[in-house]
């Protein structure tokens, strides 16, 4: 664990390699910084009223169990991806929101109406997760297989403005790819159904 000498927290926590291949490397690490420390606490705040909620709304349910399990799950995988110290762990906190998501919206899964509304919801998301995936191969090809969160500003400053699609640059559409997952993620614009 490395902490950086600033005014700012800085805690990286790696765990070693997570993927390691010629073309894509990343390790399982973790970053705690001010932005994660707000966003876990934002997390863990609204989680712990929705777990208190829940108690009292699915206190007759027969498959309570199921439900906070799901629900647990949701808010491990959103401490996931606010902590990620590179872009492929950020994913799996991504994909593991969505299936969670997708598991809580058809949680009475004898009702049509909720497995519809689940497989929309998962549908919808998948839009999302094309474009994340889009926005990690980029910086993965710019950044010689690295998807470290914290080297992307330093690509940003090296990266060539020459048009590679549409009169797009490389960095237009990697902002682009992201604006448009985060739409997607948060149901924003034309994907709130």
């Amino acid at each position: 664990m490395a902490v950086l000498k600033s005014s700012h927290l800085n805690v990286n926590l790696n765990l070693g390699k997570f993927i390691d291949t010629p073309f894509l490397y990343t390790n399982f690490e973790f970053v705690i910084d001010s932005i994660s420390i707000v966003m876990v606490a934002t997390i863990t705040t609204i989680s712990f009223f929705v777990h208190l909620y829940a108690t009292v709304y699915m206190k007759n349910d027969p498959h309570q169990v199921r439900f906070f399990a799901l629900l647990s799950l949701f808010t491990f995988f959103m401490l996931l991806l606010v902590t990620a110290g590179n872009l492929v762990i950020l994913y799996v906190g991504w994909e593991g929101v969505g299936l969670s998501s997708f598991l809580l919206i058809g949680f009475w899964y004898t009702r049509v109406q909720a497995l519809k509304a689940a497989l929309k919801a998962m549908l919808i998301n998948k839009i999302g997760d094309a474009f994340l995936i889009l926005a990690i191969s980029l910086v993965a090809l710019f950044n010689k297989g690295s998807t470290n969160i914290a080297l992307i500003p330093l690509l940003i400053s090296s990266a060539q403005e020459s048009s590679i699609f549409w009169g797009l640059t490389s960095l237009d559409l990697l902002a682009i790819s992201i604006l448009l997952a985060a739409f997607v993620k948060s149901a924003q614009l034309f994907f709130h159904t």
